[in-house]
């Protein structure tokens, strides 16, 4: 038997509302995947997903939801990322944003680089990766002892 994908679904701000409209359109196939997001955003997924499985079921769906606490959303993602357990990541940037919410956010992109974790910054893309008939036969992620080489700022 086949895992079951790991998808994380994070937004800035100003991006929330785009990514909940996009996983309204696509929620039969995200049902299928275990979802990754942050305590606030994932409660907000959870209703989105909820309200449209109670019109054909009566099963709540449920999302893995990062804790708010000392340590960022950011800094879990980029630890869930270095141990494997994110196949896939939706990552919604608010381009018009004048300054970057916060650095984390530009450490995050390199540890997905790093790690060739597909990444999706735009629904068009997030909508190519859920649908291609070989999301599930991605390739594992890249092992650490390949990184020994490469040094961070």
């Amino acid at each position: 038997m086949e895992k079951l994908r790991r998808i994380a679904l994070i937004a800035q701000h100003n991006r929330k509302h785009d990514l909940l409209e996009w996983i309204e359109c696509h929620y039969s196939v995200l049902i299928g995947y275990k979802l990754i997001s942050t305590k606030p955003m994932g409660d907000l997924i959870g209703k989105v997903i909820n309200n449209k499985l109670n019109d054909t079921s009566t099963k709540n769906f449920d999302i893995i939801k990062l804790k708010s606490d000392a340590i960022t959303e950011e800094q879990q993602l980029g630890e869930m990322i270095t141990e494997g357990k994110i196949d896939l990541i939706i990552l919604l940037i608010d381009p018009l944003q004048r300054k970057p919410q916060n650095t984390d956010i530009g450490d995050l992109l390199k540890l997905l680089l790093l790690y060739d974790v597909p990444t999706a910054c735009n629904l068009s893309t997030a909508t190519f990766m859920i649908s291609s008939p070989i999301v599930n036969h991605l390739l594992p992620s890249v092992e650490k002892n390949n990184l020994a080489f490469i040094e961070l700022d």
